[in-house]
């Protein structure tokens, strides 16, 4: 579950946005400078009101989810594998298989395939159960 946002003057966040929102909140990281909870929750109402995400958070196009959060950017996203080393202006995004709870989780990635930012900031599950899917390199074009 994912509890980055707990703020005495901020809503929690959305059960889906705890529960599944791992993609999601790793975009929003990328992208947007200053957030909270509550501006969390917006986007995600917003994004799915939209059809840019799933109930669930799932993103179904990266390249038209990046640009509906964004002010006027337009954005390029291709799926690589683990050998990928980001360029200066590109940005990552991992997915990782969890084998203690069978699914998949989203990190930030530094460009060379490891963990920048945890939605979740649990590094010791990171360590003892992640393996690495594949990363979804972004670009601002």
């Amino acid at each position: 579950m994912i509890t980055t946002f707990k703020q005495e003057d901020s809503p929690p966040l959305l059960p889906q946005i705890s529960m599944d929102g791992c993609a999601f909140l790793s975009a929003i990281y990328l992208l947007i400078s200053d957030y909270n909870a509550e501006v969390v929750n917006e986007i995600y109402a917003s994004c799915v009101h939209a059809g840019l995400i799933g109930a669930d958070c799932y993103i179904n196009d990266w390249e038209r989810f990046l640009e509906g959060i964004s002010v006027s950017l337009k954005f390029k996203a291709i799926v690589t594998d683990k050998d990928y080393i980001c360029a200066p202006s590109e940005r990552q995004i991992i997915k990782w298989w969890l084998s203690n709870v069978k699914e998949s989780h989203f990190t930030v990635g530094d460009g060379s395939g490891n963990v920048a930012w945890d939605p979740e900031q649990r590094p010791d599950i990171m360590r003892a159960y992640a393996s690495f899917q594949e990363a979804v390199i972004i670009t601002v074009t």
